[in-house]
């Protein structure tokens, strides 16, 4: 046996050997299968950065952990979350086996416990954060450190232990408050976003409100930082109006909620799958019940072309669509979808 793993270990090392070397014997004009033009790619071009990379596999330009890291990202990207798990537990691995590169085998790390979450796996993905936190102090990664936080936190909360997960939303937000690091301030823009949605959903209006106060002032904060496209600023804009109109619906100010409701629709996410979805518990609350089926349903073809469909997210979409059914009083379409929502429940457990 102890032969068997000598020799296992020697044609792993030969074939990471075999990977520098072909790596290093490639043009360096070759610069479209490169980590550096693929990085730049893969979120606005993700099926043309599959296809690079198929071909910097081929040609050698690019070391296996590395593509395996991007292919990830890509397929994220297309909301394909199996395979963008898949592919980072492979670079995880790889990472794991030759230990030559600590700072990507955190990065990895966190994304192994954010790719569990989002399919649920809860256990699993604390089992990642958990040492992904340990990495990340090591390394001294306060961007890691904070989303492996806001992860525990995100895991707590769908377990029912909400105290605990507001408890890691709460130290997410104090390590990013005040840095002037561009990702630590969009990441703490998205944090506030997600925690009000928390905060919305265990009706604790007030502290949500004051959270969504909170993170228009940092949404200003990015737009003065050059970088920073306008995209990205319609997005998070998009995402805020959509729950300010909801949260001023529930407070019975429906002048104001209508107000944000149509600055909502003025921005460009909000006419996208996912931007849709923001608007679904204003709409709901207001009584539009067919534009809520309207938006699940885009978002719902989306993940069926993804083929992923057995996690929490469709879960989500598809208990909107059941209070909305309930509220136009067509309770066959309601017992139709809670059947598949027992279905998918009992696959996932």
């Amino acid at each position: 046996m102890k032969y068997i793993s000598i020799l296992s270990y020697a044609f792993a090392f030969l074939f990471l050997y075999s990977q520098l070397s072909m790596a290093k014997d490639v043009a360096s004009d070759d610069s479209l299968y490169t980590r550096e033009y693929i990085s730049q790619i893969y979120i606005a071009e993700p099926e043309r950065a599959l296809k690079l990379l198929d071909e910097a596999e081929n040609r050698g330009t690019m070391l296996p952990y590395l593509i395996s890291d991007l292919r990830s990202m890509a397929y994220r990207n297309m909301y394909m979350n199996k395979l963008a798990f898949m592919y980072a537990r492979k670079a995880y691995l790889l990472d794991s086996l030759y230990q030559k590169d600590p700072k990507h085998m955190l990065k990895m790390t966190v994304h192994l416990a954010e790719f569990s979450a989002m399919m649920s796996k809860y256990n699993e993905s604390m089992r990642y954060a958990l040492d992904g936190i340990r990495q990340a102090q090591e390394l001294g990664n306060r961007e890691a450190k904070a989303r492996l936080f806001f992860c525990m936190g995100e895991n707590n909360w769908r377990l029912s232990f909400k105290d605990k997960a507001y408890d890691y939303f709460n130290r997410t937000i104090e390590l990013l408050r005040g840095s002037k690091e561009k990702r630590e301030m969009m990441l703490l823009s998205y944090y506030y976003g997600a925690e009000m949605s928390f905060l919305m959903n265990d009706s604790r209006i007030d502290e949500a409100l004051k959270v969504g106060f909170e993170r228009e002032k940092q949404i200003e904060r990015l737009k003065a930082v050059p970088q920073i496209s306008e995209d990205y600023i319609d997005g998070q804009y998009s995402y805020l109006y959509a729950k300010l109109a909801y949260i001023y619906c529930m407070e019975k100010k429906y002048e104001k909620a209508e107000q944000y409701y149509q600055k909502y629709l003025s921005k460009k996410e909000s006419h996208t799958p996912d931007g849709k979805m923001y608007s679904i518990p204003y709409l709901a609350l207001s009584g539009q019940y067919e534009k809520v089926i309207d938006n699940c349903r885009g978002f719902k073809e989306l993940m069926r072309t993804q083929q992923d469909t057995l996690n929490e997210q469709y879960l989500t979409v598809l208990r909107q669509e059941v209070k909305a059914y309930l509220g136009m009083h067509k309770y066959k379409e309601a017992a139709e979808i809670r059947e598949t929502i027992l279905t998918i429940t009992d696959s996932i457990n």
